[in-house]
Order: structure tokens, then sequence, then C-alpha cells
């Protein structure tokens, strides 16, 4: 899990990489991370995905990411986040 984890911040870093200066006149980068530790059809609970999902934000942050993080949201406040995240996303100027 871990593993899976550490590819994926990576290839988020990679994506989120920005040319020499860009990040000067275009300071803001968000990025909303969710970790979801149980599914109303899975039988078992997914025991490191809150501190997987504390530490993936925590390194986005360090990165300079503004981040909108959620742990173990129902489905509504799941959609309130993506609501929350794409509003703060259209207002970064690319």
């Amino acid at each position: 899990m871990r593993l899976i984890c550490a590819l994926l911040l990576t290839g988020i870093l990679a994506a989120a990489a920005v040319p020499a200066g860009f990040a000067a006149d275009h300071p803001a980068r968000v990025a909303l991370v969710i970790g979801n530790a149980n599914y109303p059809d899975n039988d078992s609970a997914l025991n490191e995905a809150a501190n997987d999902a504390r530490d993936v934000a925590g390194e986005l942050t360090r990165e300079g990411f503004a981040v909108e993080k959620g742990i173990n949201l129902s489905g509504e406040a799941m959609r309130q986040a993506l609501e929350r995240f794409y509003g703060r996303e259209k207002q970064v100027v690319l």
C-alpha cells in the first residue's frame, strides 16, 4: 500500500511540475486528497487509507499545494469536497 501511495504521489508531483518562473506568476496549485477506509460494498476496512491520505496531503503541502483533505467522507461529503475543489481549481490561472 505504501508503494502504491508513493507511486501515486510521484505521479501527482510530476504532473504538477511547472516551468521555471511559472510558479512566481501563478503560485496557487491545488490538490484534493481523500482517504476512505470504509465502503458500503466492502466487508473490511482499508487499514492505512487515512494515514496514507494524511501523508500524501502533507507532502503536497510541503511542495506548495493548497490541499483539500478529507478522511472517511460520506458520499455527500465527498461531493461537497469535489465541488469546493472544482471551485478552487477554476481560480487557478494557467
